[in-house]
């Protein structure tokens, strides 16, 4: 269970990083994802855990898939809205001083949204331990082990 929980943990983080930088800098991209991202955070995570189990099979894939599935919405939502309230005044600073996008993310926007981003990595280890309980994660991997035990006696 550790070894899933530290692949969500660590996948789930990176993932949403990568993302929130991208919405930021996009966004066009962050206006056309954000009804889906709505739709599958509203979505139970427990009714979806069939379909994981028909796409990715009664494995290990499986549990860390619907971990993700968890963990990843909130850290992404977190992680951006940190980015968006960053100082005003210090980025009209950053432009004043002709700073490139890249420079305005690299010294402004990261460091600035840092507590968000502490908070995101707390809100992700704790939703990656959820993902994995017994009625959401691990039950998806008990059904192959119960079928290859209960099957003596069918």
């Amino acid at each position: 269970t550790l070894k899933e929980v530290l692949i969500s943990f660590g996948v789930g983080f990176i993932l949403s990083m990568i993302l929130a930088i991208i919405f930021y800098s996009f966004d066009m991209v962050y206006k056309i994802f954000d009804p889906f991202i709505t739709m599958l955070n509203s979505l139970p995570k427990v009714a979806i855990g069939p379909l994981i189990l028909i796409w990715c099979g009664a494995n290990i894939k499986s549990v860390i898939i619907m971990a993700l599935l968890i963990n990843l919405i909130v850290s992404l939502v977190t992680i951006y809205t940190g980015m968006l309230n960053v100082n005003k005044n210090h980025l009209l600073l950053f432009k004043s001083f002709r700073a490139s996008k890249l420079q305005t993310l690299y010294y402004l926007i990261i460091p600035s949204s840092l507590s968000s981003i502490i908070s995101s990595i707390k809100l992700n280890l704790s939703l990656s331990f959820i993902g994995l309980l017994p009625p959401v994660g691990e039950n998806l991997n008990s059904n192959k082990y119960c079928s290859k035990y209960l099957s003596h006696y069918l």
